[in-house]
């Protein structure tokens, strides 16, 4: 552990205990966002990688919206 982060958790340590909670909660969530941060870029590059490996598979945007309109039609009318 680092000098400055020994420094720190001795000033942490002197804190009152509530302090010392509200110190530890912040911490875990910045972890905690970094995690997801870390684990959602990972996704959007493997997605990019496929789409760049593969772009015979992409679906036509103009189409697809057509089809999408197509299926919310008939469930508005399967509601009715």
């Amino acid at each position: 552990m680092s000098e400055a982060a020994q420094a720190l958790l001795t000033k942490a340590l002197e804190l009152p205990l509530e302090d010392q909670h509200w110190l530890t909660d912040r911490l875990i969530e910045h972890t905690e966002e970094d995690d997801d941060d870390r684990e959602w870029q990972a996704e959007l590059e493997r997605r990019l990688e496929e789409v760049e490996k593969h772009p015979e598979r992409l679906l036509d945007f103009d189409e697809t919206m057509k089809e999408i309109r197509q299926e919310l039609q008939a469930a508005r009318q399967r509601g009715s």
